[in-house]
């Protein structure tokens, strides 16, 4: 739904690496589908820029936010 978002976060050594991002997919998509946009000194998009296909990352539990 537009204006739903999601807390996704990357673990590191010292601590999980959170940041809320809106979900750009379909309500109706079975899949989430994020855009960001890589911010090279930021503390998560370097990060995230970084995982490879198959690599986890962290999602709170259930969409936040409405129209």
């Amino acid at each position: 739904m537009a204006g739903q978002y999601a807390t996704l976060g990357v673990p590191t050594p010292e601590r999980l690496v959170e940041r809320a991002y809106s979900i750009v997919s379909s309500p109706y998509e079975r899949e989430l589908e994020f855009f960001f946009e890589l911010v090279p000194d930021g503390e998560l998009t370097p990060l995230l820029h970084r995982l490879n296909p198959g690599d986890s990352i962290s999602v709170r539990k259930g969409p936040q936010g409405g129209a």
